[in-house]
């Protein structure tokens, strides 16, 4: 009778246990399920969530991805304005090549040809300088100095028209990139805001599934060990 009695007491127990799994395997689903639907909404940047919610730093790919975006920003818009301050100088100076010999020779290094021309033009005044120091303007050395200096300033001002034209369509492009980076970095940060508006849910829900997965286990072993004792 006590042996029928134990045995009634354990499989009251294995029942009992039974049903406890099965409530805890049913929460688990359940879980589960919650968080396999937000990490279906959240699509592609699944990995940046995670990351984003397992890291304290959170310095995920968008992240790095929006530093080079800014980054590249600033460094189109400086370009932007250098083009713009050179080519309002050369067109001043397709009038008046002598602004052009007065310009910095860091605005013309992206002009390999116009910082050629400019020396030229220098070197070609100090020859007519250097002559006219020496020599009347009807000598045959200073008038062709002169002759020189005069085509230097022709293929000058013919180079300063091209010049002009490159870096107006350069403009265009340093424009086009631009807007094209500013929708770029408006368009991770928008990601960036929705991942992190989702961080506190999301995180809530992986606690939960890990929970409901360690009473869910604890549960089996339990009942493994009633039935064994029975």
């Amino acid at each position: 009778r006590l042996a029928e009695l134990r045995d009634t007491k354990a499989q009251s127990l294995i029942a009992e246990l039974e049903e406890t799994v099965g409530l805890a395997k049913a929460d688990l689903e359940k879980a589960t399920a919650r968080l396999a639907q937000l990490e279906a909404e959240v699509g592609s940047d699944l990995t940046e969530l995670r990351i984003l919610n397992e890291s304290s730093s959170g310095e995920s790919t968008l992240r790095q991805a929006i530093t080079q975006i800014e980054r590249e920003l600033r460094e189109q818009k400086a370009q932007q304005l250098a083009n713009q301050q050179l080519l309002s100088l050369l067109k001043v100076a397709q009038n008046d090549p002598e602004r052009l010999v007065a310009t910095p020779n860091q605005l013309l290094q992206s002009q390999p040809a116009l910082a050629r021309l400019k020396a030229g033009l220098v070197d070609a005044q100090l020859r007519t300088s250097q002559a006219l120091g020496l020599m009347s303007r009807q000598h045959p050395q200073v008038m062709a100095a002169m002759a020189e200096e005069e085509d230097v300033r022709r293929r000058l001002h013919s180079e300063l028209a091209v010049a002009a034209s490159g870096l107006q369509a350069e403009l265009d492009m340093n424009a086009q990139r631009i807007v094209s980076l500013k929708e770029q970095l408006a368009d991770a940060q928008t990601r960036v805001s929705r991942l992190a508006s989702l961080r506190a849910t999301y995180n809530n829900l992986v606690a939960e599934v890990q929970q409901r997965t360690d009473v869910w286990n604890n549960a089996q072993n339990d009942l493994a060990d009633a039935q064994a004792s029975q």
